[in-house]
């Protein structure tokens, strides 16, 4: 998985103090060992034990100082509000990136995977969210953008709710306690009308309020327009 290297929250490059700090600390340890062999080969045990002992002091100081520039460079991902997509087409680097959602665009997506061309203001601001696919492509001096949404066995295996109203019977089979006769009556039903609450899965025959609340662990309603399909050209 990659991080969007535009990304002001994730991602962040070590700083210069940090390069500092570990030279340094490579100087000292350095000259404590061979202060330690030399106070060996002396046969001075009280030398050896006190280098030993800063030694060890040096080695804990420098451990906690990487780990605390570590945890501030990368905060905690539960903390931030992620949005995870795939980006695929003409770019560089294609795969799967997780976003900040406040930074969450078309354009942001196509920075992330390295896109050269720019992409247009009206298409570049739209918003995306977790589970779009979007293929960025080169035709003519033209982008073509192409909308999607990620398969669904990926979208589960990062952790993520299939949509009920976009989910294909073969996507919905592959949660736990769906079999092929619920996912067909879940895509039947919505032909008809849009699910518009999780609860109303208690409307399908065999489907009582513990399987739906079981089945409602791995599905969502997803938000109007977040699953849209098609192409634009710019």
């Amino acid at each position: 998985m990659r991080f969007a290297r535009n990304n002001p929250i994730i991602g962040r490059p070590c700083s210069l103090g940090m390069i500092r700090v570990t030279r340094t600390g490579t100087l000292t340890l350095f000259f404590l060992i061979g202060y330690l062999i030399e106070s060996a080969m002396e046969k001075d045990f009280k030398k050896t034990f006190t280098a030993i002992l800063i030694l060890s002091l040096l080695l804990l100081i420098s451990f906690l100082i990487r780990w605390t520039m570590e945890k501030s460079a990368i905060p905690d991902r539960d903390s931030i509000d992620l949005v995870l997509l795939e980006v695929q087409g003409d770019v560089p680097k294609p795969g799967i990136y997780l976003l900040d959602r406040r930074i969450a665009t078309v354009a942001s997506a196509a920075a992330a995977a390295e896109y050269p061309w720019q992409i247009p203001g009206e298409a570049a601001r739209q918003k995306i969210s977790s589970g779009q696919s979007l293929a960025f492509f080169r035709k003519q001096e033209r982008t073509i953008i192409q909308f999607g949404r990620m398969p669904g066995a990926a979208i589960l295996a990062y952790g993520l709710k299939l949509d009920l109203n976009s989910a294909s019977v073969e996507e919905l089979q592959l949660i736990p306690h769906m079999s092929q006769n619920i996912a067909m009556a879940i895509v039947n039903r919505r032909r008809a009308k849009n699910w518009e609450l999780l609860e109303e899965l208690v409307e399908i025959n065999g489907v009582g309020p513990k399987t739906a609340q079981k089945l409602e662990e791995y599905l969502e309603i997803s938000p109007a327009g977040s699953n849209r399909a098609g192409q634009d050209s710019y």
